[in-house]
């Protein structure tokens, strides 16, 4: 056999040197025996050793890339693990405020309705005529969400575009149905308070005349318990008022005659 070698240090048994090259036959080891493979075919050029200088030239640049390729991929999952700190450090930073749920889909135009809470409920399409100015119905109210002195957040709805003019407290919403959530989550907070308004519960019932909200059965029980109570008082308040005229009237009716 005439052993040469191909560039890629393949071992070859060369059959015939023809004009256009060489015909030679893959060579290979098995079992301490040299084995010949049967096809034939043409090759431009042959070596009398096996060329791996040039293969280790060329090993060794993809073995560069490959290493720069790994310490590229190191520093991007180290981008990647930090930008995933920060964002969690963020959210987590969300999550103390409620007020703060919505804020990113408040930046990206998704929120679809807001949920007035200003001692009543009452649910507004954001883009409707009630969230635009009165004079001027092209512009939208100014939505701000405030910060307080004392830490606490609250989103507030002015009455001009410019945040003149009076405001009012809202919770944006990214849909109907959130917002009804939302209200029902406000009313029963209110239902909790020791201290109870019958001006902000009688408010609540009615807009559960109109949202599907439920009112906790202890709250409409002090609300007519509490407003019973102040029509009595305001009755017997009429009656002394009534009788001490009476009284003045008979006083004045005796020194007259």
């Amino acid at each position: 056999m005439n052993i040469k070698y191909l560039f890629n240090g393949q071992a070859v048994n060369v059959c015939e040197k023809v004009e256009s090259g060489f015909l030679v036959q893959d060579v290979y080891d098995a079992d301490d025996e040299t084995m010949v493979d049967e096809r034939i075919y043409l090759v431009d050029i042959v070596y009398d050793n096996a060329p791996t200088v040039k293969m280790d030239e060329r090993i060794a640049e993809l073995d560069k890339k490959i290493e720069n390729l790994e310490q590229r991929r190191s520093e991007l999952n180290r981008q990647i693990v930090e930008i995933n700190k920060t964002e969690k450090t963020r959210i987590d930073k969300y999550k103390k405020y409620e007020q703060l749920k919505n804020l990113d889909a408040f930046i990206d135009g998704k929120i679809t309705h807001l949920l007035m809470t200003d001692y009543r409920i009452e649910i507004i399409e954001w883009g409707s005529k009630e969230s635009k100015c009165d004079y001027d119905h092209k512009d939208l109210k100014l939505c701000v969400l405030f910060g307080c002195s004392n830490g606490n957040l609250e989103w507030r709805i002015n009455a001009y575009h410019d945040g003149s003019g009076s405001y009012k407290t809202f919770v944006p919403c990214c849909s109907y149905e959130e917002a009804v959530q939302k209200a029902q989550e406000y009313v029963d907070l209110c239902s909790k308070e020791e201290k109870k308004s019958s001006y902000m519960a009688g408010n609540l019932i009615e807009a559960a005349k109109k949202y599907p909200i439920t009112i906790p059965k202890e709250m409409s029980e002090w609300y007519y318990k509490e407003t019973g109570i102040n029509l009595n008082k305001q009755l017997v308040e009429i009656q002394c008022s009534l009788d001490k005229k009476r009284s003045e009237i008979k006083q004045l009716t005796e020194i007259v005659f």
